[in-house]
């Protein structure tokens, strides 16, 4: 086993020649996936500084269309949406890849090696085919997502993605083999600012020709000026509303209604895949998640305070009537109690009269006891004797109370009317009906309103009386549940409730008014005054301040998902904490991955944030970048010692080793965040068209820049810039190949009703199949080029 002792960019440390080859392996693996863990949070540090910078927006106001003559404020970006996209973001979402071959280059003193231009290839097949399979079969079926930008926008992406790789092959194949010449470098480099250039117009024509009418229904969103929704936006207070009333049946806090309605809202702000990156990458690293958990449901409903109470299942016993009025010469008084909900099981309440005017056994015989409900039984009646004193008095009243018998369980219930008056009156007349009062208010969420009908100047006999609602500004079956119907008084009773339903619709509004009217007295009763009332629902204070506070407390969420806001302070403490400091979220694998991770977050937190000295993270771009390429270095240092102390001796074989294993490392946080924003974005373009987008970036850039630097130095020098070829001649055929073979499945997918016709998800069997067909090809590919390597088979001969 050889030594691999050499020096590279940066390791070793120290003199390792003391140190056994095997603790060097196991040293060299640990520190192999660490680096990797570190790569991935120290890219945070530039993309957050990329996401401040193509944010940086101006106010204007405009018209307001929705208020004839009013203006509102809106947001106007600096940065085109698109060319941000394919620019400062999709170059720091590949500032891995491209800072690898960059410094690969400037480190060999300008000559050629294979491993950055290898592992962009890697890079971009793992992208285009794995991850690409990944995202079609992450979609719950059947939802789908599919590419909304307009068709020649990303029709040319799409060209200048695969040209980009032809372009590789063909220069270093056919023009001039196995060389790059100065102009061949800067026409590599030029593709880019060109691609960029016809983005821009496409983009703007395409965004001319759009109806900017469209609003989301949750956020009231800042639109640009050709109407096109910005990432920051105000939750609507109306929408909160119905996302509160979606939570219905769950027991949420305010805090967890705000984590609804924030990641309901993200899912409607565009977002970029640098965001994308660092929220997919926070989520496995025990970091501040950007987007908040939301916790499973519960079966009760929301409340302020998040204590519902849930479905009752037993028995509800109350008085069929508040009041009573019985003579004191009928001696006896018939009360009727009434069982609603389960009548399945015998059941056992309690009863006591409490002494008012008319006293304990001098006006009525006092009692107390157990009453017994059989099974199937909805009612009974409890007499109450009442003294015949024979002397002139004015009206007196006692009281009876229902409660719980000593040994009842939980399957009994007392109703709102456990206690019920008796008045012992003088007059002995049928009696006036009419409403208590001429107008009533309730509250939207009461759930059901209960106007008193009251029955005067007298109770004897069975009367009855029919009533009526008729809508106002409040319309029934939409704010209450009216219509018509009939009240029955038996004798002796005095007061019955009309229950009337009132729908909590859950919306701002104003109060609204509907009135009820009674008519048609039948047993001999008459009407009274008061035979017409107006009810008032007032928008429930209490509900409102609900809503206000899970609109401030989302408003705040939204704040915290944009990136570069953190002051220097708040990263360190960010950064030193588990999930931010939000213990009460973090999961076990939290606290394991926050102590694996605890060195790279102080690390990226040294580096200034992107507020400071208000340069909107120029600084902070430029430190991380400089980070960036330190840690870079280091892991290609221990990825080539690691492969040379397992018996990679050959240069193509090691090569090929090296640049698939730095591929997948450094493509695994792309994995996390396309398949983030492929099941958070309400379409497919922040997944997969933002992937064919960074292939071509990280060609024209990633190979482009260190080709130029190279040929301009080697031509200063009278000489060409020399490249070996080597796996490149199988790699890049087969890509393209299979690349095609991908943009014909997503085509397939977009034209077929049985895919969903969309890019993503759709129906279970044919997104499994497309999602395999895609990661098989990519272990194809790399199956491929490590064969070629070894000489198994050969292409041409070069």
């Amino acid at each position: 086993m050889p030594n691999c002792l050499e020096d590279g960019w940066i390791l070793p440390l120290i003199d390792e020649s003391g140190l056994s080859i095997p603790l060097r392996l196991i040293l060299y693996f640990v520190g192999l996936l660490w680096c990797l863990v570190g790569i991935a949070i120290i890219v945070e540090v530039p993309l957050a500084a990329i996401e401040v910078i193509t944010s940086i927006s101006k106010t204007e106001l405009k018209a307001d269309p929705d208020n004839p003559g009013k203006f509102k404020k809106v947001q106007i970006p600096y940065w085109n949406g698109a060319v941000a996209n394919m620019t400062l973001i999709a170059f720091g979402t590949a500032i891995p890849k491209i800072m690898l071959a960059t410094i690969e280059i400037i480190a060999s003193e300008f000559y050629s090696g294979e491993l950055g231009t290898a592992t962009i290839v890697g890079s971009s097949a793992f992208s285009l085919l794995f991850i690409t399979g990944v995202c079609i079969m992450v979609i719950p079926s059947p939802k789908t997502r599919y590419i909304k930008k307009a068709k020649p926008y990303f029709i040319l992406v799409l060209v200048f993605s695969l040209f980009a790789y032809l372009w590789v092959f063909i220069s270093l194949t056919v023009i001039s083999p196995q060389v790059i010449e100065l102009w061949e470098a800067f026409l590599t480099l030029t593709l880019y600012p060109v691609l960029v250039l016809l983005v821009y117009i496409i983009d703007n024509k395409y965004r001319r020709k759009k109806v900017s009418k469209t609003q989301h229904w949750l956020i009231q969103p800042t639109v640009d000026k050709n109407g096109d929704p910005l990432t920051t936006s105000s939750v609507n207070a109306r929408s909160i509303a119905s996302v509160i009333k979606d939570a219905g049946g769950s027991r949420r806090t305010v805090e967890e209604a705000a984590a609804i309605a924030t990641v309901k809202a993200n899912a409607h702000i565009r977002r970029s895949a640098a965001w994308y990156y660092v929220g997919a990458t926070r989520n496995v690293t025990g970091s501040e998640r950007l987007i908040p958990q939301v916790k499973p449901k519960s079966n009760t409903n929301i409340t302020g305070e998040g204590l519902g109470e849930g479905p009752f299942d037993g028995s509800v016993v109350e008085f069929s009537s508040p009041v009573y009025a019985i003579h004191e010469h009928e001696k006896r008084v018939s009360l009727k109690i009434l069982r609603k909900g389960n009548n399945d099981k015998v059941i056992l309440f309690r009863f006591e009269t409490i002494s008012g005017t008319a006293e304990a056994g001098v006006d009525f015989v006092a009692r107390r006891g157990v009453l017994i409900m059989e099974a199937g039984q909805r009612s009974l009646n409890l007499d109450i004797e009442i003294i015949d004193d024979n002397t002139c008095e004015p009206n007196e009243s006692f009281y009876v109370k229902l409660c719980h018998n000593d040994d009842s369980n939980s399957d009994v219930k007392l109703g709102k009317q456990n206690i019920t008056e008796i008045k012992i009156m003088d007059n002995d007349g049928y009696g006036l009906l009419e409403f208590d009062k001429p107008t009533y208010l309730f509250k939207e969420n009461i759930g059901i309103a209960q106007l008193p009908i009251m029955r005067k100047s007298g109770a004897k006999g069975r009367v009855s009386v029919k009533w009526r609602t008729t809508d106002k500004t409040a319309i029934h079956r939409k704010d209450y549940e009216g219509g018509e119907g009939e009240v029955v008084f038996e004798h002796g009773e005095t007061k019955k409730m009309l229950h009337i339903r009132i729908i909590d619709d859950q919306q701002y509004e104003k109060d609204e008014k509907f009135e009820v009217e009674l008519s048609a007295p039948r047993g001999g009763a008459g009407l009274g005054k008061v035979f017409r009332t107006t009810v008032t629902i007032l928008n429930d204070d209490e509900y409102r301040d609900l809503v206000d506070k899970v609109v401030d407390l989302t408003n705040l969420n939204l704040d915290r998902l944009k990136l570069g806001t953190s002051t220097w302070g708040e990263q360190f403490r960010r950064a030193m904490h588990v999930n931010g400091g939000n213990t009460e979220n973090a999961t076990p694998l939290d606290y394991i991955m926050h102590f694996v991770s605890f060195f790279w977050k102080v690390l990226g937190a040294c580096v200034p944030p992107p507020s400071f000295l208000n340069t909107n993270g120029i600084i902070s771009l430029i430190t991380g970048l400089v980070l960036v390429g330190i840690v870079m270095a280091t892991l290609v240092d221990m990825t080539k010692t690691f492969g040379c102390m397992v018996g990679l001796n050959d240069s193509v074989t090691a090569v090929t080793f090296t640049s698939v294993f730095i591929s997948l490392g450094t493509s695994v946080p792309d994995l996390m965040a396309n398949r983030l924003a492929a099941k958070s974005d309400k379409y497919a373009d922040s997944s997969i068209g933002v992937t064919m987008g960074n292939s071509a970036v990280m060609v024209y850039l990633g190979l482009g820049l260190p080709w130029l630097l190279s040929s301009i130095y080697w031509t200063s020098k009278g000489r060409y810039f020399e490249i070996p070829i080597d796996t490149l001649i199988v790699s890049i055929p087969v890509y393209c190949m299979f690349a095609i073979i991908c943009i014909g499945i997503l085509v397939l997918r977009r034209l077929l009703p049985a895919c969903g016709n969309a890019e993503l998800g759709g129906p279970a069997v044919p997104k499994l199949i497309s999602g395999l067909i895609l990661i098989i090809l990519w272990l194809m590919f790399v199956i491929f080029t490590a064969l070629y390597a070894d000489g198994v088979f050969s292409f041409i001969s070069t």
